[in-house]
């Protein structure tokens, strides 16, 4: 969105332009494919970190269609997902999220959610978490990007 404001207001030498550009600028690589502001500061905590680049809006097949992970790492079968008060106090978004975790659960992926405030407050414990996680996935044995 950031983006297409700068678009439009066009030319330097109007009031915020400069400090729209950094903002611009700071956003971490892949910012455009996230699906929200949160997804950002998700993807902001890893690469600050130094963490490989996960894929973003991953795709999955399950039953009842293609579904979406925010934030992935398909060889590793991790999932990241942010959890937004707002976006899961709707009974039935909160159940199709519930479903959707135990099929990706049963397919052998490891689902790590988090809020706002942990990736405000705590990015290290974030960090540390996904770190646990991709060293215990790699070797021999990891399954392809290709898998779904």
């Amino acid at each position: 969105e950031l983006r297409r404001v700068r678009e439009r207001v066009g030319e330097h030498g109007r009031n915020g332009v400069i400090k729209l550009d950094a903002a611009v600028d700071g956003l971490p690589a892949g910012a455009a494919a996230t699906d929200s502001g949160p997804e950002i500061a998700l993807l902001r905590v890893i690469e600050d970190a130094g963490l490989p680049a996960p894929t973003l809006q991953h795709p999955v097949q399950l039953p009842g269609g293609t579904r979406f992970i925010d934030v992935a790492y398909p060889a590793f079968r991790l999932a990241l997902e942010y959890d937004g008060v707002d976006e899961h106090t709707r009974v039935d978004r909160f159940v199709d999220d519930r479903v959707r975790q135990n099929e990706l659960v049963v397919r052998g992926w490891t689902i790590l959610r988090y809020t706002h405030e942990q990736l405000r407050d705590r990015p290290w414990e974030v960090i540390t978490q996904i770190r646990r996680v991709l060293p215990q996935r790699s070797g021999p044995t990891s399954p392809s990007l290709a898998e779904g």
